[in-house]
């Protein structure tokens, strides 16, 4: 796997590089060998942004259809539509990953969105009972394993949020172990990300 750089990174490296091969301190083929283990990372750009956008809104269209409509659905019928569209959005955010990227991505960050929804909708269609910030954690480790086998950061920042409203609602609760496994896992994340600064500021 390529390692990525930010685009100044691999525009210093590539200067570096070329500077190098003026002086004949290294050869041309040299240059190309060194530059195939790394790739400058994607930048935020207006269709990223955009098809991200649109990912969310069909999301929670899908959601408030299936909501407003929750009480009269069978629990079988429930528990089918909810692992149905999660099933769909990962596959097609697996099946479009080395074609279609930022679209693989808006249907990862949609698989996402429904998963935590779906925490939700099925604890209080069951009447589990769960605590809402069971539920966030939950949610969280879901968007860390996502963003980990995606190697997605906005996910893997995504997960930093959901960390935050899952203590926001445990005040009145022990959860130093829950804590203490997800700044390991946070921290962890620091180093995969390569020590990106907004990865180590969410951090």
């Amino acid at each position: 796997m390529k390692k990525k750089l930010s685009r100044k990174e691999f525009h210093f490296l590539t200067e570096t590089l070329e500077e190098n091969v003026d002086r004949g301190l290294l050869k041309e083929t040299q240059k190309k060998d060194i530059l195939t283990y790394y790739e400058p990372s994607q930048g935020l750009d207006f269709i990223r942004v955009l098809v991200t956008i649109g990912s969310i809104l069909i999301g929670l269209g899908i959601l408030l259809i299936i909501v407003s409509n929750w009480s009269a659905i069978p629990a079988l019928g429930q528990l089918s539509i909810l692992f149905f569209f999660l099933a769909l959005s990962m596959s097609i955010s697996f099946i479009l990953k080395a074609s279609r990227p930022i679209t693989s991505q808006a249907f990862l960050y949609l698989a996402t969105l429904i998963f935590g929804a779906s925490l939700f909708l099925i604890n209080l269609g069951f009447n589990f009972n769960i605590q809402t910030n069971t539920l966030f954690f939950v949610w969280a480790l879901g968007a860390l394993v996502l963003s980990s086998l995606q190697k997605d950061l906005l996910l893997f920042l995504a997960a930093h949020v959901l960390a935050l409203l899952f203590v926001f609602n445990s005040f009145d609760e022990f959860i130093f172990v829950q804590l203490f496994a997800l700044i390991v896992i946070f921290f962890g994340g620091n180093y995969y990300f390569n020590y990106r600064k907004v990865v180590t500021f969410a951090t």
